[in-house]
C-alpha cells in the first residue's frame, strides 16, 4: 500500500504599528492540501501570532492512507428531486467563522478576505482553518441545502460533527468527522473520503446540492443543474449533530474572491 503524505506550514505575522494581531493572507496560501502534491508555495496556513510579533515556520505531515480510486457522476433527476423535498433554510453561524472571513448580513454569503479581524475566540470557532458552519443542525431525518460555487476555483463543502477539532491543523475525512468535497486549482474535484476519491465531472457543477439522510448513514452530493449525483458516502454512523460546512478557500488576488451562497431551493 502506498502511502500518501501531505506538509502543512504556518507562518505568524502580526501588525508592527498597531499591535493587533493580523493575518497577511498569500493569495496563494492554502490549509488543506491536495495529499497526493506537495507545493510550499501553496500551503500557508494561518495561526494566530504571539503578542510580542515574533513570526515562526513550523511544518507536519499527515498520513492519508492509500492511493485514491476514481467515481465517475451519474445523471438522475427523479432523484434529485426526491431529496429537494428535505430543503432547510441554512444560515452561516458567524460564531463560528474563521476571522478572515467576510459573511453577508444575511447569513447566506461567505468569502475571504485578507485581513484576520479582531475576534472574541470561542471554542466553536474555526481558527486558522477558513471554515463556517450552518446554524441549522441534524440529529435524526433528512435535510438538503445548495450552494452556489459558480465562478470560484477552490472550495470545501458538505457536513461536520458537532464535536469535530475547530482549532489547529484539520484532516478532512469521515474517520475525523469530516464528508466532504472540494474542488481544488479551478479543476481538481476529489471526495474526501478514506482514501480521498478522484471526481470524474462531465461539466463544472455551479450550483451544488447537499443531502443527508441521518438514519441510512448517507450524505450525497448533486450537481444541481446538470441534475447529477457527484458522490455518496454510505454507510456512515451518526451519533451527534452534523452540521453544514463550508469552506470558501483563499481569494487567490482576486481570482477565487466570488463567494459560496446558499440558495433557495426551486
Amino acid at each position: 500500500m502506498e502511502v500518501l503524505q501531505r506538509r502543512v506550514l504556518s507562518t505568524l505575522y502580526s501588525d508592527s504599528t498597531t499591535g493587533i494581531p493580523n493575518h497577511v493572507l498569500s493569495s496563494r496560501g492554502y490549509f488543506f492540501d491536495n495529499p497526493r502534491r506537495y507545493d510550499s508555495d501553496d500551503d500557508l496556513a494561518w495561526s494566530i501570532p504571539p503578542q510580542n510579533g515574533s513570526a515562526s515556520l513550523s511544518s507536519d505531515c499527515y498520513d492519508w492512507g492509500s492511493r485514491h480510486s476514481s467515481f465517475t457522476v451519474h445523471t438522475n433527476s427523479n432523484e434529485q428531486k426526491r431529496v429537494q423535498q428535505y430543503a432547510v433554510d441554512v444560515t452561516l453561524d458567524p460564531d463560528t467563522a474563521n476571522p478572515a472571513l467576510i459573511l453577508s448580513d444575511d447569513g447566506k454569503q461567505v468569502n475571504c478576505g485578507n485581513v484576520w479581524k479582531n475576534l472574541t475566540d470561542n471554542p466553536k470557532r474555526f481558527s486558522p482553518s477558513p471554515c463556517v458552519f450552518g446554524k441549522q443542525s441534524l440529529s435524526s431525518g433528512r435535510f438538503y441545502f445548495e450552494v452556489q460555487v459558480k465562478e470560484k476555483t477552490d472550495w470545501v463543502l458538505g457536513v461536520a460533527r458537532e464535536s469535530i477539532n475547530r482549532k489547529g491543523k484539520i484532516t478532512l475525512s469521515p474517520q475525523n468527522g469530516f464528508w466532504t468535497i472540494w474542488l481544488r486549482n479551478g479543476n481538481e474535484y476529489e471526495a474526501l473520503d478514506d482514501p480521498p476519491v478522484d471526481l470524474s465531472l462531465k461539466s463544472r457543477p455551479q450550483k451544488v446540492g447537499v443531502f443527508v439522510d441521518y438514519e441510512e448513514g448517507l450524505v450525497s452530493f448533486y450537481d444541481v443543474d446538470a441534475a447529477a449525483l457527484i458522490y455518496s458516502f454510505t454507510g456512515c454512523s451518526f451519533t451527534e449533530k452534523l452540521y453544514p460546512n463550508f469552506c470558501p478557500f483563499m481569494n487567490h488576488g482576486g481570482r477565487n474572491s466570488a463567494p459560496l451562497i446558499i440558495c433557495p431551493v426551486n
